[in-house]
């Protein structure tokens, strides 16, 4: 994984949204994984790919990397209420997404 990340850095701002579909996916995969390598690693996956996102001005992406956070941080009703955001949004893809990989969200 670190291999990865450090190509990562050398594109810069090139490839934005591959980037964060990395760090966003690694992150995911070890959320699925019993955080296998780390809680904080985890947290500073997201993290980046909150700040990529914003940067490329995806609202819908930066709210699916938030869900993702507020689930490892156990903050549900913050989730929910940002499934709310994309529906109104008109994500309806992006939150049954969160619904099948987060049960416990659907209402």
């Amino acid at each position: 994984m670190g291999k990865i990340i450090t190509k990562l850095n050398q594109y810069g701002d090139n490839n934005v949204l591959l980037q964060n579909a990395i760090y966003s996916n690694l992150a995911f995969i070890n959320m699925t994984n019993s955080n296998a390598f780390g809680k904080s690693i985890t947290i500073n996956y997201l993290q980046k790919s909150i700040e990529l996102t914003k940067h490329a001005h995806r609202y819908d992406l930066l709210l699916l990397s938030k869900i993702r956070l507020a689930m490892v941080l156990q903050q549900y009703e913050e989730a929910k209420k940002m499934c709310s955001i994309l529906t109104r949004m008109g994500a309806n893809n992006i939150v049954n997404l969160v619904y099948q990989d987060f049960p416990i969200l659907v209402t």
